[in-house]
């Protein structure tokens, strides 16, 4: 064999947990022991224990419910290896995939011989014991706040679009106008897709939320089922209250030998890619479509050599349906539970930066047992970072090939903030208060010269309108004016100027 051919990238073990399914603040364990407790699960998974003790290189994702300094180096002296090379992730559920990538990279180009991959969030436990009037010792790291400036674009920040829930559903609103659908057939589709994925979930021992649930559960509002940001309702949101952890152990061909690890375990890495959209959502090509998810898709596939229709086992990244919908179009595949290993991010769970961690354990081990092709797509900050990664169950002929995908750019309209004149609304969402009363909203809009805008909406009639069912708010004409930046919420009382605002009438 050769050089080249031992160094081939390879999955030996992995491992998951759900930790604290019943928010007790006495059972509350630190994202670091949950983290360390799914390695051992990982090692042992291999058949080879000592081979984490091996581990010359450790990958992070960023954990936002705890603070630690450099978790890879932590983490290493806490399973008794001695890392040389640390990878830790800034935020975006990109990671796992972007990890593996260099990881994979890395043992090919014989830099690294041992690595683990993963990380952990203890946000339902951080909250339950916050809600005692204490601050968990975790000991080493501290409380951490998570700041969404690292996700999103100053502009961005001003209008409030800083939360994933306020943003993902701009693109899903978009997307349904673009199809020509109405909105009650848009909202079946989605509550049938995440109905499907709870099929999944319930069959996971580490999902959160390990219940079947039908399309009328998942899609009606309910108290229980409550509106976030049209048209997502709880259900529809990825759940980022869980306690869970996720490992991957990567070795070369060589080393899994020398380790005495049955094949059978084996899964290789054979592709990966990457690809970013613009921060700022408003310098985006449209709202429709993502020119980079589709980058990503299609270079881990060439590289890999396969067409997607040759992909039998798949985990989308699903923080909210219109993701799910995105990759399904460019992968050419139904809309069912094959796309998730796991049970996606609102039933099964949606652990921070380290879901798709997740993703890769179920996927690995579904083709340890049904063979082939598997695919983990992941996706960051407001559809803004992706990654996918091919994995085989045979050893590939080619050598593992990953990286960025190639640079595909993308046009935008000239963006301005202006106080007046016509506009048309190019997208739009509208939040609700825990009563179910809309309180604000937000159009993505355009003028009559084609220039893209931001509109905040505060007033009652407009906000009336964006959320009528029966018409379709999107290329509706409304008159542009301002706002106080002090009147939009979020603890902004201290915020000065204007925000351009969008007024529709009935």
């Amino acid at each position: 064999m050769s050089t080249a051919d031992n160094r081939t990238p390879v999955i030996v073990g992995v491992g998951q947990l759900r930790a604290n399914r019943d928010r007790d603040p006495q059972a509350a364990r630190s994202p670091l022991d949950l983290f360390v407790d799914a390695i051992g699960r990982a090692a042992a998974d291999s058949g080879a224990p000592s081979i984490v003790t091996q581990a010359d290189t450790i990958g992070t994702t960023d954990v936002a419910s705890w603070g630690y300094d450099n978790l890879p180096a932590i983490v290493g002296g806490e399973i008794g290896a001695r890392p040389t090379q640390f990878i830790s992730g800034p935020m975006g559920g990109n990671q796992p995939g972007q990890i593996l990538d260099d990881v994979a990279a890395a043992i090919s180009a014989g830099t690294s011989s041992v690595a683990i991959v993963g990380g952990a969030e203890a946000v339902a436990s951080l909250r339950a014991v916050l809600g005692t009037g204490q601050v968990p010792d975790w000991t080493p790291g501290a409380l951490t706040r998570v700041d969404v400036s690292e996700i999103a674009s100053d502009v961005m920040m001003r209008y409030h679009l800083g939360l994933p829930t306020r943003c993902y559903p701009l693109y899903e609103n978009a997307f349904r106008a673009q199809r020509g659908l109405n909105f009650a057939a848009a909202q079946e589709e989605s509550a049938q897709l995440f109905a499907d994925f709870t099929t999944v979930a319930a069959r996971q021992a580490a999902a959160w939320d390990p219940h079947i649930r039908t399309a009328g559960e998942i899609g009606t509002v309910t108290p229980a089922n409550r509106m976030i940001c049209q048209p997502y309702p709880v259900r529809m949101n990825a759940q980022i209250g869980v306690d869970q952890a996720a490992a991957v152990v990567v070795t070369n061909v060589a080393v899994a030998r020398e380790a005495g690890i049955d094949e059978s375990k084996w899964i290789y890495v054979r592709s990966a890619a990457g690809a970013a959209e613009p921060v700022d959502l408003l310098s985006r090509s449209d709202f429709h479509s993502s020119v980079a998810l589709e980058s990503a898709l299609r270079a881990a596939l060439d590289r890999a050599g396969v067409s997607a229709s040759e992909v039998g086992v798949l985990d989308i990244y699903s923080c909210f349906p219109v993701v799910v919908k995105f990759a399904a179009k460019v992968l050419s595949h139904p809309l069912d539970a094959r796309l998730t290993s796991t049970g996606g991010l609102s039933a099964f769970g949606g652990p921070g930066n380290n879901y798709s961690t997740h993703g890769l354990v179920a996927v690995t081990e579904r083709l340890r047992k049904e063979r082939g092709l598997g695919l983990v797509y992941a996706n960051g900050g407001m559809l803004t970072k992706h990654h996918a990664v091919v994995l085989d169950s045979q050893r590939p002929a080619e050598p593992f090939s990953g990286g960025a995908a190639p640079a595909n750019p993308q046009e935008h309209p000239p963006i301005i903030e202006p106080d007046q004149g016509a506009g048309v609304v190019e997208t739009y969402t509208v939040e609700f208060d825990r009563d179910g009363t809309p309180t604000r909203g937000w159009v993505i809009g355009r003028t009559d010269d084609g220039e893209r805008f931001p509109a905040l909406i505060t007033d009652q009639v407009t906000l009336a309108e964006l959320v009528r069912t029966d018409v379709e708010p999107i290329g509706r004409r409304g008159e542009i004016g301002s706002i106080d930046a002090s009147s939009a919420g979020d603890g902004a009382a201290d915020a000065t100027g204007t925000l351009t605002t969008l007024t529709l009438t009935p």
